[in-house]
C-alpha cells in the first residue's frame, strides 16, 4: 500500500478503502484494547495482599524469603514442613502460588509437579522452583514437569518479588474467567454446579 492513497475521512479516522489498514482494522484493534484493558483492572502493579503463598523449603532460605515477601506486603505466607502437608494445602484450595525447593528435606519437587499435572484441583495453582542446581538441565527438566518459573538460590529478592506478583496476577485473572463462564453457563442452564 503507498503512502499517498491512505486518506483520512472526514470524522478522522483512516478511509478504509477496502483494505487491512481503515476502520476495520482501528475498530478491531479498539476491541483489542478493550479486551487489554480487563488485564489492567486487576491491578497488576499492586500487590495482593491477600495472596495466600506457601514456602516449600526446609532451608534457612525459606526464612529470606518469607521475610521478602511479608515486606512486600503479602500477608499470608506460610512454610509447609513436608510434602504430604503441601498437597493437602494446595488440595484444600488454601494456596494461590507454591515455592518449592525440589532438593530440600521431606520433597520430592518432581512427585509435587506431577500431581499438579494431573490433578484438577491443584493444576492451576502456579509453582516457582527454587534450587540451587542452576544447570539448563534442571531448568528443563522443572519446566517440562509443569514449573511456572524457576529462580536458582540464594534467592534475589528483585526477580522473586516481580516473578510472585505477574503468576499471581494470571492466576486471579483466569480464575475470574472460569468464574464468569461458569455463570454464563450457569444462567443458560447449561451446568448445575462449578467448582472451582
Amino acid at each position: 500500500m503507498e503512502l499517498n492513497s491512505y486518506s483520512q475521512s472526514d470524522s478522522g479516522l483512516p478511509d478504509d478503502g477496502g483494505n487491512e489498514y481503515g476502520v476495520a482494522a482501528v475498530l478491531e484493534r479498539a476491541e483489542i484494547s478493550e479486551s487489554a484493558s480487563r488485564l489492567v483492572d486487576i491491578s497488576w502493579r499492586d500487590v495482593d495482599a491477600t495472596a495466600r503463598i506457601v514456602i516449600a523449603d526446609n532451608s534457612h532460605s525459606a526464612a529470606v524469603m518469607c521475610r521478602g515477601l511479608l515486606l512486600a506486603g503479602y500477608q499470608s505466607v506460610r512454610l509447609i514442613p513436608n510434602v504430604h502437608d503441601l498437597l493437602k494445602e494446595m488440595r484444600g484450595g488454601r494456596v494461590d502460588l507454591v515455592l518449592l525447593d525440589p532438593d530440600s528435606a521431606g520433597f520430592a519437587g518432581s512427585a509435587v509437579l506431577q500431581a499438579a499435572g494431573v490433578d484438577p484441583e491443584i493444576r492451576s495453582i502456579p509453582i516457582i522452583i527454587v534450587s540451587q542446581d542452576q544447570g539448563p538441565e534442571a531448568r528443563r527438566e522443572a519446566l517440562d514437569f509443569g514449573a511456572s518459573d524457576f529462580l536458582k538460590k540464594p534467592v534475589d529478592s528483585t526477580e522473586l518479588l516481580p516473578r510472585v506478583r505477574n503468576l499471581l496476577v494470571v492466576r486471579r485473572y483466569y480464575r475470574r474467567r472460569s468464574e464468569e463462564h461458569t455463570s454464563e453457563l450457569q444462567s443458560r442452564g447449561l451446568i448445575s454446579y462449578a467448582v472451582f
